[in-house]
């Protein structure tokens, strides 16, 4: 809280586990240190992998709209790894798709890739 009232303009990200969204006690301890410090949510980004969605994937997607709500951004982390299904991952409240690396690493060399991504 101090920093932003010193006028630093910055950005946290914060990677959580499936255990973290898999009901709400993280959400809740989330809400409860923002308040108590007097911290902007919308200076969050939430990272999380697909794998996090395996884990009770209705409970996740309701952690994460809670998290939406307070105005932090959800990323999907690692995107192409694991599971990637896209109809699923429509549903989910994601501000920010972040691809995995292998997925854009020949990216200026591959056509095959550039086509894909």
């Amino acid at each position: 809280a101090r920093w932003q009232q010193q006028g630093f303009d910055f950005r946290i990200a914060i990677n959580v586990t499936p255990e973290d969204l898999t009901g709400p006690a993280f959400t809740d301890r989330m809400i409860r240190l923002l308040g108590k410090h007097k911290i902007d949510p919308t200076r969050f980004e939430l990272e999380f992998t697909e794998g996090a969605l395996m884990h009770n994937p209705a409970e996740v997607r309701h952690q994460l709209e809670r998290m939406r709500q307070m105005g932090m951004d959800v990323a999907i982390d690692d995107f192409g790894t694991g599971y990637s299904n896209w109809n699923y991952l429509r549903q989910l409240p994601a501000t920010t798709v972040k691809l995995d690396q292998s997925l854009i690493r020949n990216l200026a060399s591959d056509k095959t890739d550039q086509r894909l991504v």
